[in-house]
Order: structure tokens, then C-alpha cells, then sequence
């Protein structure tokens, strides 16, 4: 398990390698000139590393963001975003150890697309890798055929 320090290094390392290109989709960078250690900083000074922080003026996450600028984000979809992500998030899992964030944004994604059960497994190897990872958690109460009327 990690530190709660070190919990959000691999985001900050794999998105410190990507970046948005002018149509919208996502690219591995030619040359990384982003260190990660800078993103780290920044959550840090923002946030403390506490993705539930929400500013005076409601600003919230890692990066404290404003709602209208994760609603102009979310708007850019393009045809193939989401399969793409699956794509590349399905890597990242199979590429090195489980990473409870990769996992609980694959579930999201699986989500997204109408596969519902793919998305819960998702989440579920996620609680698996950190028994503490809310995120996962809540996503799998709040999907429980169960808990539904």
C-alpha cells in the first residue's frame, strides 16, 4: 500500500505524459516538458492532496477546479473518446501494479458505456488494491441492484 503522500504519483507521472491535442483527444506527448513532480506541487499547494477539498468559492479536487470549467471539459467529447480511454486505461492496469485510481476510472468509463457489470469489477479490484479507496466504494453502493426500488 502506499503512503498517503505517494497515493496520486502515478496519476501525476501519466498525466505529466499526455496531453489534450487541438481536437480534443488525447495524445502521448512528443517530449515530456512537464515534470510531474510540478503537478504533484500544484495539488499540493491547492489541495493538500485531498480530492474532496472544496474552496470558499467552490472550487473542488486535487486542482480545485471550478464547475463551469469541468462542464466546458466534459462538453469536448468526441466520437471514440470513451472507447479510447477504455484502451488506455485497460493498459495502464495490465501494465503495472493494480492502481486503485486507474481501476476506479476504468469502472467509470465501463460505466459510461452501458456495462455495468465490467464497470462494478472494476471498482471492485480497486477496493481490492486499496481497501481504503472511497471513491470505489461509493460508486459500487450507489450501482448495487440491490439498494434500487
Amino acid at each position: 500500500m502506499t503512503s498517503p503522500g505517494q497515493r496520486y504519483d502515478s496519476l501525476f507521472m501519466t498525466f505529466a505524459e499526455w496531453d489534450r491535442s487541438p481536437s480534443g483527444h488525447w495524445v502521448m506527448r512528443q517530449h515530456t516538458f512537464l515534470d510531474w513532480k510540478v503537478l504533484k506541487a500544484q495539488a499540493i499547494a491547492a489541495s493538500k492532496l485531498n480530492p474532496r477539498a472544496v474552496s470558499a468559492v467552490g472550487a473542488k479536487g486535487l486542482f480545485q477546479f471550478m464547475d463551469p470549467t469541468w462542464q466546458e471539459w466534459s462538453e469536448r467529447k468526441q466520437p471514440g473518446d470513451l472507447q479510447r480511454a477504455e484502451q488506455v486505461l485497460r493498459a495502464l492496469v495490465r501494465g503495472g501494479p493494480r492502481n486503485p485510481l486507474f481501476l476506479f476510472n476504468l469502472g467509470v468509463v465501463l460505466e459510461e458505456q452501458g456495462h455495468l457489470g465490467e464497470a462494478r469489477d472494476a471498482w471492485q479490484a480497486a477496493l481490492a488494491a486499496d481497501p481504503s479507496f472511497e471513491p470505489a466504494r461509493s460508486r459500487l453502493l450507489a450501482t448495487d441492484p440491490r439498494s434500487r426500488p
